[in-house]
Protein backbone atom coordinates (compact mmCIF):
# COMPACT_ATOMS: atom_id res chain seq x y z
CA UNK A 1 0.00 0.00 0.00
CA UNK A 2 1.36 3.37 -1.62
CA UNK A 3 0.92 6.03 1.51
CA UNK A 4 3.02 8.76 -0.52
CA UNK A 5 0.74 11.96 -0.71
CA UNK A 6 -1.51 10.55 1.76
CA UNK A 7 -2.17 11.62 5.50
CA UNK A 8 -2.30 7.73 6.77
CA UNK A 9 -4.24 9.42 9.93
CA UNK A 10 -6.76 11.53 8.59
CA UNK A 11 -7.63 13.50 12.18
CA UNK A 12 -5.80 16.60 13.50
CA UNK A 13 -4.56 17.12 17.13
CA UNK A 14 -6.95 18.59 19.58
CA UNK A 15 -4.08 19.93 20.69
CA UNK A 16 -2.56 22.21 18.47
CA UNK A 17 -5.22 21.41 15.02
CA UNK A 18 -1.45 19.62 13.35
CA UNK A 19 -2.56 16.68 10.93
CA UNK A 20 -1.67 13.56 12.94
CA UNK A 21 1.33 12.07 10.73
CA UNK A 22 3.11 9.19 11.39
CA UNK A 23 6.07 10.64 12.28
CA UNK A 24 3.89 12.84 14.91
CA UNK A 25 2.10 9.66 16.20
CA UNK A 26 5.74 8.59 16.74
CA UNK A 27 6.74 10.74 18.67
CA UNK A 28 3.70 10.15 20.58
CA UNK A 29 3.93 6.76 21.45
CA UNK A 30 7.75 6.99 22.22
CA UNK A 31 6.56 9.80 24.89
CA UNK A 32 3.70 7.65 26.23
CA UNK A 33 6.26 5.05 26.70
CA UNK A 34 9.06 7.15 28.28
CA UNK A 35 6.35 8.37 30.46
CA UNK A 36 5.04 5.33 31.40
CA UNK A 37 8.97 3.31 32.12
CA UNK A 38 8.31 0.75 29.59
CA UNK A 39 11.90 -0.03 29.14
CA UNK A 40 12.82 -2.19 25.94
CA UNK A 41 16.55 -2.39 26.90
CA UNK A 42 18.99 -1.41 29.12
CA UNK A 43 23.01 -0.60 28.59
CA UNK A 44 25.48 0.38 30.55
CA UNK A 45 28.07 2.06 28.68
CA UNK A 46 31.17 4.14 30.20
CA UNK A 47 30.34 7.73 30.04
CA UNK A 48 34.09 8.90 27.99
CA UNK A 49 34.40 12.19 30.07
CA UNK A 50 33.59 11.15 33.51
CA UNK A 51 34.74 7.26 32.97
CA UNK A 52 31.74 6.58 35.14
CA UNK A 53 29.36 4.01 34.34
CA UNK A 54 26.35 5.34 32.61
CA UNK A 55 22.97 3.39 31.59
CA UNK A 56 21.55 3.84 28.25
CA UNK A 57 18.29 2.91 28.35
CA UNK A 58 15.73 2.10 25.46
CA UNK A 59 12.15 3.00 26.02
CA UNK A 60 8.70 1.22 24.35
CA UNK A 61 8.57 3.16 20.60
CA UNK A 62 5.47 2.72 18.08
CA UNK A 63 8.39 0.20 16.37
CA UNK A 64 8.57 -2.16 19.73
CA UNK A 65 3.88 -1.97 19.95
CA UNK A 66 4.66 -3.09 16.08
CA UNK A 67 7.38 -5.86 16.80
CA UNK A 68 5.18 -6.80 19.76
CA UNK A 69 2.11 -7.64 18.39
CA UNK A 70 3.95 -9.66 15.58
CA UNK A 71 5.43 -11.73 17.79
CA UNK A 72 2.42 -12.03 19.84
CA UNK A 73 0.10 -13.30 16.85
CA UNK A 74 2.77 -15.15 15.10
CA UNK A 75 1.82 -18.00 17.16
CA UNK A 76 -1.93 -17.68 16.97
CA UNK A 77 -2.39 -17.14 12.63
CA UNK A 78 -0.87 -18.38 9.88
CA UNK A 79 2.10 -16.76 8.51
CA UNK A 80 0.27 -15.59 5.53
CA UNK A 81 -2.49 -13.96 7.78
CA UNK A 82 0.24 -12.76 9.78
CA UNK A 83 1.66 -11.33 6.65
CA UNK A 84 -0.98 -9.38 5.65
CA UNK A 85 -1.95 -7.86 9.70
CA UNK A 86 1.78 -6.40 9.28
CA UNK A 87 1.33 -5.19 5.74
CA UNK A 88 4.35 -7.02 4.51
CA UNK A 89 4.38 -7.44 0.81
CA UNK A 90 6.84 -10.44 1.13
CA UNK A 91 6.22 -13.63 2.95
CA UNK A 92 10.11 -14.14 3.31
CA UNK A 93 9.80 -11.02 5.75
CA UNK A 94 7.21 -12.79 7.93
CA UNK A 95 8.87 -15.85 7.83
CA UNK A 96 12.41 -13.67 8.61
CA UNK A 97 11.20 -11.57 12.05
CA UNK A 98 8.00 -14.55 13.21
CA UNK A 99 8.03 -17.68 12.46
CA UNK A 100 10.28 -20.03 14.35
CA UNK A 101 12.04 -17.70 16.10
CA UNK A 102 11.17 -18.48 19.77
CA UNK A 103 12.53 -21.80 20.93
CA UNK A 104 10.88 -21.32 24.58
CA UNK A 105 8.09 -20.93 23.27
CA UNK A 106 8.51 -24.19 20.78
CA UNK A 107 9.50 -25.97 23.74
CA UNK A 108 6.47 -24.62 25.69
CA UNK A 109 3.96 -25.79 23.02
CA UNK A 110 5.86 -29.14 23.54
CA UNK A 111 5.89 -29.90 27.40
CA UNK A 112 2.25 -28.59 27.14
CA UNK A 113 1.14 -31.20 24.37
CA UNK A 114 3.07 -34.08 26.36
CA UNK A 115 1.57 -33.03 29.59
CA UNK A 116 -1.95 -33.24 28.13
CA UNK A 117 -1.21 -36.85 27.19
CA UNK A 118 -0.17 -37.79 30.28
CA UNK A 119 -3.18 -39.66 32.09
CA UNK A 120 -4.26 -41.34 28.60
CA UNK A 121 -4.25 -44.77 28.01
CA UNK A 122 -1.51 -44.19 26.39
CA UNK A 123 0.49 -42.92 28.70
CA UNK A 124 -1.01 -45.22 31.32
CA UNK A 125 0.00 -48.32 29.86
CA UNK A 126 3.58 -47.35 28.75
CA UNK A 127 4.19 -46.25 32.52
CA UNK A 128 2.90 -49.83 33.68
CA UNK A 129 5.32 -51.57 31.38
CA UNK A 130 2.84 -52.79 29.04
CA UNK A 131 4.96 -52.39 26.09
CA UNK A 132 2.57 -53.84 23.98
CA UNK A 133 0.90 -50.77 22.99
CA UNK A 134 1.54 -49.32 19.93
CA UNK A 135 3.97 -46.17 19.81
CA UNK A 136 2.40 -42.96 18.10
CA UNK A 137 -1.10 -44.50 18.24
CA UNK A 138 -3.65 -41.91 19.78
CA UNK A 139 -4.32 -43.28 23.02
CA UNK A 140 -8.34 -43.48 21.61
CA UNK A 141 -7.34 -46.51 19.24
CA UNK A 142 -6.12 -48.63 21.59
CA UNK A 143 -4.68 -50.69 18.97
CA UNK A 144 -1.90 -52.91 20.27
CA UNK A 145 1.40 -54.13 18.10
CA UNK A 146 1.29 -57.82 17.09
Amino acid sequence: MDLSGKRPFPLRSQRDGGWLTKDRVSRIVCRIGRTAGVKVSVKIKTDPTSGKQVEEVKYASAHEVRRSFGERWSGRVMPQVLKELMRYESIETTLRYYVGRSAQTTADAAWAAYEAKKGTVLSTARQEGDESVAVGKDANCCETSS
